[in-house]
């Protein structure tokens, strides 16, 4: 009965969404197509119709980059953002009221002043980090955007922009209860299905070693189909794919561009708190997590209009 009552309350949600915001249809369309070759496909189709990049001179570098990703699904930038931008932009953060999703409602609290027992994860509000100093500049880093637009073929679109807190400092059983497959199956991988093609860029803004909550990635799962569709606990399907995990560690700063159609999770701190930005680059397709307005102007901002037109709109 509980499963039955379940599905009628997903079939309402979904409904609902799609009756009200036609952006959640293109979602949902693309979601319920699980073959890579076929997603690849049709992102190649829709890339054709999307402005293209500028070409310039071949860059070997940025070239490597571009394979890797295609092979593997993730590059690793160990010097990915300038130290003293990661510094004021955390800082800055530690200022600001983030909000734990499992506590509707509530106000808020500062990160610093204690997440509490029960919280795992805290996010600062959009509106708040379109004040955050030096986030643009992360989020439209030439190298990493250049490499998007060649993995795409196309020019790509901001679709959503996350900065979140781990809690290492939680009471297990009160994070269960929202939280089990977390805090308790931790050798369950999740795939995202945000577009037909995807890739986000996350920025260390912490130190993270293998006690602070690293991001852990399956290499090319991003090109695998899978049954399960989108989870893989690997207690429950133990096979040799979880021995090629990376769990990704370094400094304040580093930062990771994954296919987030990979296998990926965020490990369990243990030992201190992890900060990261997150910046999901899309066809613009499924804008489903931007804003349905734009929050700023972009006057003097020195920013692709096209590339944050979700989030950046055009002067008045």
């Amino acid at each position: 009965m509980a499963r039955v009552t379940n599905l009628l309350n997903r079939v309402q949600r979904v409904s609902g969404r799609i009756l009200n915001d036609s952006r959640w249809r293109n979602f949902y369309l693309q979601r319920y197509v699980s073959v890579p070759a076929l997603r690849r496909f049709v992102s190649g189709r829709i890339a054709k119709d999307l402005p293209q990049p500028a070409s310039g001179a071949r860059d070997p570098a940025a070239a490597a980059r571009v394979d890797e990703i295609k092979r593997n699904g993730v590059t690793v930038y160990r010097d990915g953002a300038a130290p003293q931008a990661v510094t004021e932009l955390r800082e800055w953060l530690q200022t600001q009221l983030c909000v734990d999703p499992d506590r509707p409602g509530d106000p808020g609290f500062l990160w610093n002043d204690g997440a509490g027992k029960g919280c795992v994860h805290a996010y600062y509000p959009i509106e708040t980090l379109m004040r955050a100093p030096h986030l643009l500049e992360l989020a439209n880093t030439p190298q990493v955007l250049g490499i998007v637009q060649r993995v795409f073929g196309c020019t790509p679109t901001i679709s959503e922009i996350n900065c979140w807190w781990l809690n290492h400092d939680l009471d297990v059983d009160l994070a269960k209860v929202r939280h089990g497959y977390y805090v308790e199956r931790q050798k369950s991988y999740h795939r995202d299905i945000d577009d037909w093609s995807v890739l986000r860029y996350f920025v260390y803004l912490t130190d993270v070693d293998q006690a602070h909550g690293p991001h852990s990635y399956i290499p090319g799962t991003h090109n695998r189909y899978m049954r399960q569709h989108r989870n893989m606990d690997f207690d429950e399907n133990p096979n040799g794919l979880y021995e090629t995990r990376i769990d990704i560690t370094g400094p304040a700063g580093t930062a990771i561009l994954m296919d987030p159609f990979g296998l990926h999770r965020a490990t369990v701190p243990t030992a201190g708190d992890r900060l990261m930005l997150a910046v999901t680059y899309s066809l613009g397709c499924a804008t489903v997590h931007a804003p349905k307005n734009p929050l700023l102007v972009s006057a003097g901002l020195g920013i692709d209009p096209f590339v944050n037109r979700l989030y950046v709109g055009a002067p008045s």
